[in-house]
């Protein structure tokens, strides 16, 4: 007899029941994979870079300004098991530049696209919507020579120091000029750059600071150099050394040579400017002052009432700054009581002195000294004739022309007047 099927048998058949059990959990996980519910939304996180590139803008020399990359979300939705698939790369944002037509700010708007095979999703959003981009034509090769400013800064005694001139360390520079490069809109704007010191104490000794350059506009505003590059100097910063000077004064003095004996060379001779006033570190100081006591040496056979003076180059090192000091100092004879005269003289075996040689055996060839100027002591040369004048050679050969030197003897407060003509007077002598 056939059995006839009935509900309670069914649900008592237990591997049947295992496998409509099994069919139905497959029906449902494809309901699940396939219907409504499985439509979800999801954010990608990629970037979006602004390249002018061969659009026009870029073709007409414009760059981009400052950051040119921005974080977008872009909101997507799909299956799950698509949208699970999808990462940055899977997408395409680009920036519409058709704004872009010169120098300026923009708001550029964003464009999303799909970037692989897989397109079964929708893109619903991206934020933002618009990217804000600088644009500017790029200036090469604007050179500017670097000012240092110190004006901010104090010493701690204003009355015996005061800042010095400032050394700015040129080893990446040596000629003392920087090159800027940048927006066109921003570099032209630059008229000077300076290395401003600043430092909040007053200053006791020399210090060297770390300072940033600042390029100021015609208003001596500052112009902010953030997207441009100094080529030289990288980094901004330079290295300044700030000396301190002190505030000194100083005596000239010189050495005077071939003064006669009964003369004070102190007292004979003056110096013009007697001192001087100068700024500068204390040690460069002390080698100048030693310096300055002894300028220069003076014969004062090369000077007459005549010509009282002679001038001393007066230079000062790099390091050393004068308060009005001249380039030359004059020193000259005291008139006082100072007095020459003229005398034609005769040299001949009268009054010519022979050193070396046998003197018993020499003949001098007379020679006649128009013009001799005897310069001394005002009582003295009243008094000397030219009987008193010698001359003296030093023998050195048989016969032979000779320079003597010309002298007044019986005084020693009185000289021959040396001049260039008569340095280069001889007279002929010779051995028998």
């Amino acid at each position: 007899m056939k059995k006839r099927f009935t509900f309670s048998r069914f649900l008592n058949n237990d591997k049947l029941m295992m496998l409509v059990s099994l069919l139905v959990a497959i029906g449902i996980w494809v309901m699940v994979l396939t219907g409504p519910m499985n439509i979800v939304d999801r954010v990608v996180t990629t970037k979006v870079t602004v390249n002018l590139g061969n659009s026009y803008a870029g073709l007409s020399g414009l760059r981009v300004i400052g950051e040119a990359e921005t974080d977008v979300q872009v909101t997507i939705e799909g299956a799950r098991s698509v949208i699970s698939r999808i990462d940055a790369e899977d997408l395409r944002v680009s920036a519409d530049l058709t704004a872009i037509t010169g120098p300026g700010e923009f708001a550029l708007p964003l464009l999303v696209s799909r970037n692989s095979a897989e397109t079964s999703y929708d893109i619903l959003n991206v934020s933002p919507r618009t990217v804000s981009v600088r644009c500017d034509y790029w200036q090469e090769g604007t050179i500017f020579k670097v000012e240092c400013d110190t004006s901010a800064l104090t010493v701690s005694d204003p009355d015996a120091m005061q800042i010095g001139d400032p050394v700015i360390d040129q080893t990446t520079f040596p000629n003392g000029m920087v090159t800027i490069e940048g927006p066109k809109s921003t570099v032209s704007r630059i008229k000077r750059v300076v290395a401003r010191v600043t430092a909040t104490e007053p200053l006791t000794a020399i210090r060297r600071f770390e300072v940033p350059l600042t390029a100021l506009d015609a208003d001596g505003n500052a112009v902010e150099l953030t997207d441009c590059a100094i080529l030289e100097v990288p980094t901004g910063i330079l290295r300044v050394t700030v000396p301190i000077w002190e505030s000194r004064r100083m005596s000239l003095g010189v050495t005077a040579v071939n003064v006669p004996e009964g003369l004070d060379a102190l007292t004979l001779l003056t110096v013009e400017p007697q001192e001087i006033e100068v700024l500068g570190p204390t040690a460069e100081l002390d080698a100048l002052e030693e310096q300055l006591g002894a300028l220069g040496t003076v014969d004062v056979r090369t000077l007459s009432v005549d010509h009282p003076s002679v001038t001393l180059p007066l230079s000062l090192p790099s390091t050393v700054r004068g308060v009005e000091v001249p380039t030359v100092a004059t020193v000259s004879l005291n008139g006082e009581t100072i007095a020459q005269k003229e005398l034609t003289v005769t040299a001949d075996e009268t009054n010519v002195i022979f050193l070396g040689g046998d003197s018993k055996k020499v003949a001098v060839e007379a020679k006649t000294f128009d013009g001799l100027v005897v310069v001394g002591n005002l009582e003295s040369v009243q008094k000397l004739t030219k009987e008193d004048i010698r001359f003296t050679v030093q023998l050195e050969a048989e016969e032979s022309w000779y320079t003597p030197t010309v002298s007044v003897e019986g005084y020693d407060d009185v000289w021959v007047y040396l001049p260039e003509m008569l340095a280069e007077e001889t007279i002929y002598v010779s051995q028998k």
